[in-house]
């Protein structure tokens, strides 16, 4: 009896650590979508302002064809940052479901450790 409460103190200390470990793994995913969901917001807001200054040069093309150049300029670096911003909403996705995942794990492992300190509390009191 004795044996099998220090193994299930020892496996729920396991699986406390291990609960931690999935804690701070969540954390870093947090904090990595938390990054990508500002370089998401400053890529839209970029896109925003190229796609404004691509309006603006258009309403100017048929006069000078130095602006039609500097138009195409924009539109080209309005597609790149919309392809940026295409990339980052691919990671931020995939991030958030490591995240879900992470976040289960961690339920997981809470209501398992819970489970132990149960029948090592019950053990106990046997």
């Amino acid at each position: 009896l004795a044996r099998a409460r220090e193994e299930g103190g020892a496996q729920a200390a396991r699986l406390q650590a291990e609960a931690h470990k999935a804690q701070i793994d969540a954390k870093a995913l947090n904090s990595r979508l938390e990054e990508l969901t500002q370089e998401l917001s400053a890529a839209k807001e970029a896109l925003e302002q190229e796609k404004a200054e691509g309006e603006k040069l258009t309403s100017q093309v048929r006069a000078n064809s130095a602006v039609l150049r500097e138009r195409d300029a924009a539109q080209v670096r309005a597609h790149i940052e919309q392809q940026s911003l295409v990339k980052l909403q691919g990671e931020m996705k995939a991030i958030s479901g490591e995240l879900a995942m992470a976040r289960e794990r961690v339920e997981e492992r809470g209501a398992r450790v819970a489970e132990l300190e149960k029948e090592l509390s019950n053990s106990r009191a046997e």
